[in-house]
């Protein structure tokens, strides 16, 4: 995500080590911190390890014929957020090859309660669907 874009305008102004996950986010501080004329920081890019080990995967021909897909949006507070326009066709598109599991931010369950039903309701008869309503996950 961009720094700038994501988050508060001061959220990385008080920390003197930062690890980023792409070259991009250290750009961004950088320029914040000379343009705010900030104490120059400490930046690693550590990369994102999520998507990096799903990256090493598929580079070593990983098989899996039980592979199951984690959807997991976010949540926003406008209305036009992701479980509110395009979630259903990503399931659909991702049950043709895989199982998902569909596990809702926990304020979806709040901001979007009415949507969530109706996914759950159309996935329900799926069998390679499982909705994960536990926010312990």
């Amino acid at each position: 995500m961009s720094t700038h874009k994501t988050y508060t305008e001061t959220a990385f102004d008080h920390f003197d080590l930062i690890f980023t996950c792409g070259q991009y986010q250290k750009d961004e501080i950088r320029k914040r911190d000379e343009i705010k004329k900030l104490k120059k920081k400490n930046i690693i890019n550590s990369g994102y390890l999520y998507l990096d080990y799903l990256n090493s995967l598929s580079k070593s021909n990983h098989q899996n014929s039980k592979t199951k897909i984690l959807v997991a949006p976010s949540w926003s507070m406008y209305e036009k957020d992701f479980i509110n326009n395009d979630i259903e066709y990503l399931i659909e598109l991702v049950l043709k090859k895989y199982e998902v599991i569909f596990r809702p931010h926990p304020e979806s369950f709040i901001r979007s309660k009415l949507r969530l039903s109706q996914i759950e309701k159309k996935f329900s008869d799926n069998p390679k669907f499982y909705f994960d309503k536990e926010s312990s996950n």
